[in-house]
């Protein structure tokens, strides 16, 4: 699927095809991430589940992810940003940021 994430602000905003959704980074509450086996090669996913109930999955194929993942670490305390270095097994999500 082609996704294409920008920053806006304090907004992470996703555009999918003809959709669009966006959520405030202050709207995090918790950051997990995935390495998922994608049988010709690997894929590393951030998710970012809001207070709201809803997630946020965003792939370091898809275009703006290295612009969503420096607003995290300019945004978010604690947030690593050696965050790839955590997750250590395959298709198991890891949590690499909560909001205290």
């Amino acid at each position: 699927m082609a996704r294409r994430w920008t920053i806006k602000g304090d907004r992470i905003c996703e555009r999918r095809f003809w959709s669009k959704r966006s959520a405030g980074i202050h709207d995090i509450n918790a950051i997990s991430g995935i390495c998922i086996d994608k049988i010709t090669y690997d894929e590393n996913f951030l998710i970012l589940h809001l207070d709201n109930g809803r997630v946020l999955e965003i792939g370091e194929l898809d275009d703006g992810f290295a612009d969503v993942t420096r607003a995290l670490a300019g945004q978010l305390k604690r947030f690593p940003v050696d965050w790839m270095a955590h997750i250590t097994e395959k298709d198991s999500p890891k949590t690499i940021w909560t909001r205290c």
